[in-house]
């Protein structure tokens, strides 16, 4: 199935394959539909997943599907990465990791540099009401507050940190009403991310140091300090998804 979609800001042509689509994600939303249709307000689903899985990719994609499924229940995808703090706040802020003092804009995208505060309201606020999210934008490499309106009844929200079991942060799934996993393993997200970089200008060593520096670290603490999700998916070297563990 082919799709183009808009993916933080920059536009893709997406193809999950037949037996993707009718062996994990039509399931899949049947599944969240199927919750909905016995509750009285909004559910909220968290996708989360070490970088480089395709998440915010596959959540676009859900909610386009979603759309041909049903008439009633519609899926809206929402980013976690519209709630880290500006560079400003960054620059002037620092956090201690492991008994080392780091300038927060040098570890960006690690858990510290979100604004946990805001991000547990709003996943609280979004149970019974319309509420404005923010994104990311990666041209000015900063937020945009109140840039989506949520009127979905069911809301995807994804990023890495969603399902994070550590101080405060595993405070999220109890917000939530059916999380999804997806793993890899390392060698592939190596690459993946090395590949990421390569295309956004970067040399390879210049790739191979940023992955040593920041994203190794980022996907070992997703992998490495997780809760139970309720299905996890596995990416395949091949880039297909299969599924892990039972619907």
């Amino acid at each position: 199935m082919n799709l183009e979609l808009e993916v933080n800001g920059f536009k893709y042509n997406v193809t999950y394959s037949e037996s993707e689509v009718k062996e994990i994600f039509i399931p899949l939303l049947n599944k969240i539909i199927s919750i909905r249709s016995r509750r009285n307000n909004r559910i909220i689903v968290f996708l989360a997943a070490p970088p480089a899985t395709g998440k915010s990719t596959l959540a676009l994609f859900l909610e386009q599907l979603s759309k041909k499924l049903t008439d009633f229940f519609y899926v809206q995808a929402l980013p976690l990465d519209g709630f880290h703090y500006t560079n400003s706040y960054l620059k002037n802020h620092q956090a201690t990791i492991n008994s080392k003092e780091y300038n927060l804009h040098d570890i960006k995208g690690m858990p510290e540099t979100f604004d946990f505060e805001s991000l547990y309201k709003s996943i609280n606020n979004l149970k019974n009401k319309n509420v404005k999210w923010p994104i990311y934008d990666r041209t000015l490499h900063d937020p945009i507050y109140d840039a989506i309106e949520v009127t979905s009844d069911i809301v995807i929200i994804e990023g890495n940190w969603l399902l994070l079991a550590e101080n405060k942060w595993d405070k999220l799934k109890e917000l939530c009403d059916y999380s999804i996993f997806i793993e890899a393993d390392g060698d592939i997200l190596k690459d993946r991310l090395i590949k990421r970089k390569l295309k956004g200008g970067s040399t390879y060593n210049q790739a191979l140091e940023f992955y040593k520096r920041t994203d190794s670290k980022n996907v070992n603490r997703v992998m490495e300090h997780r809760l139970n999700s309720d299905i996890t998916l596995k990416l395949l070297e091949s880039g297909e998804y299969s599924l892990k563990t039972e619907l």
